[in-house]
């Protein structure tokens, strides 16, 4: 499921949990294209990747990238 704002690159603090993780230091939002494309330019491999989230809809990616 992708909205109007998949393209965004912006960082963000906002945040469910006040205390989290996000909250004290922010994450980026960036396209998956740009996170795969810039491990791969930075000499990984991508070895498998994963996603998880509620009813079949990915809020959490993960890959395993090793030095190629």
């Amino acid at each position: 499921m992708i909205d109007s704002g998949y393209a965004d690159r912006s960082r963000t603090f906002a945040s469910w949990n006040t205390t989290g993780v996000r909250a004290r230091l922010g994450a980026w939002h960036i396209p998956l294209s740009d996170l795969l494309n810039g491990a791969t330019a930075a000499g990984l491999r991508i070895e498998r990747t994963a996603e998880a989230g509620p009813d079949g809809v990915p809020d959490l990616f993960g890959f395993a990238g090793v030095k190629a």
